[in-house]
């Protein structure tokens, strides 16, 4: 759908080969909200982003996720197992029935969010909180590839230990003693 004088009005064609796109890369689309104004929103134009759902795909990671840095950065037993049902889920396979083709039997923390990275493609924001928490930005954006279409705001090397701290919100700092945080990432 696209917005033609305040309306939606469908896309002809309905999809475009990636290499024609905007953005010279693939997309693809996960679930939406409805682009019917009459179903949702009492006909105010509304933006189309994922609707923010936690799947228990991504319940799962996260609990992988957190065991295995509690166990000092690699995960067992539980975490291994709830790491193994999303990516037996993946492939196809029965979740809860053990597969030696699939199943790891070591993973770290780090591999976990990459894991988490796949699985959570596409899907608003995920993936950019978790490398934001794990102060990996650099390190992913480094890899991009360099006919990427899609500008970075900031160039990976420019990127230091100050980009992961957040500004104080405006309305904290207005209704308290607090001052901005004099490392953290500026507003321009």
């Amino acid at each position: 759908m696209k917005t033609v004088n305040g309306l939606l009005v469908p896309n002809t064609p309905a999809t475009v080969v990636w290499q024609n796109s905007e953005r010279f890369h693939p997309m693809y689309k996960k679930y939406v909200v409805s682009a019917d104004l009459s179903v949702a929103y009492a006909a105010k134009l509304a933006g189309f982003r994922p609707i923010e759902i936690y799947r228990y795909a991504e319940v799962l990671l996260i609990y992988a996720e957190a065991s295995a840095r509690l166990s000092g950065g690699n995960a067992s037993g539980d975490a291994l197992d709830a790491l193994n049902q999303v990516k037996r889920r993946a492939m196809g396979l029965p979740y809860n029935t053990p597969n030696a083709t699939v199943d790891v039997t070591s993973a770290t923390a780090d591999q976990i969010v990459t894991e988490k990275g796949w699985e959570l493609a596409g899907e608003h924001g995920k993936r950019w909180w978790d490398l934001v928490r794990t102060e990996t930005v650099a390190k992913v954006a480094a890899h991009r590839d360099p006919t990427e279409q899609s500008p970075l705001a900031i160039s990976p090397a420019a990127i230091t230990w100050k980009q992961y701290i957040a500004p104080i919100p405006y309305a904290a700092i207005t209704s308290s003693k607090l001052t901005q945080n004099p490392d953290g990432f500026k507003i321009k």
